[in-house]
């Protein structure tokens, strides 16, 4: 990802390091601290994990949520999740820096797409 790429090699290692090292178990599961990123891996497939960054909007300013399956949008191929936000979600979602998530035309909304976790 683009902010781990701007992070001095060192502590890119270190992330790296601490990522893959992580231990994807049912018995073991993150500190969730909305405040602090998180770790976390992929249910079906453990190789997967995910790096999350804090709570940027807090789950009591979606208004609604859907999963959008693939194919139901004409040249969408992945899974999304469209997310229609309170007027304070939206306030605390407009400064995220562009280069963290894709951000849909209408400005009340938004969809994230997770990339897994690759070394390097």
């Amino acid at each position: 990802p683009e902010a781990v790429a701007a992070l001095p090699q060192a502590q890119q290692q270190q992330l790296n390091a601490a990522i893959q090292s992580w231990p994807c178990s049912s018995k073991i599961k993150p500190l969730d601290v909305p405040t602090k990123p998180i770790i976390t891996c992929d249910d079906s497939n453990p190789q997967n994990k995910y790096l999350l960054g804090p709570v940027i909007v807090a789950g009591t300013e979606v208004k609604t949520a859907a999963a959008v399956p693939p194919g139901a949008v004409q040249g969408q191929f992945a899974w999304t999740v469209t997310v229609d936000l309170k007027p304070k979600g939206q306030a605390a979602w407009r400064p995220t820096p562009p280069s963290t998530t894709s951000r849909s035309a209408r400005p009340t909304s938004a969809t994230r797409s997770p990339t897994p976790w690759t070394a390097g």
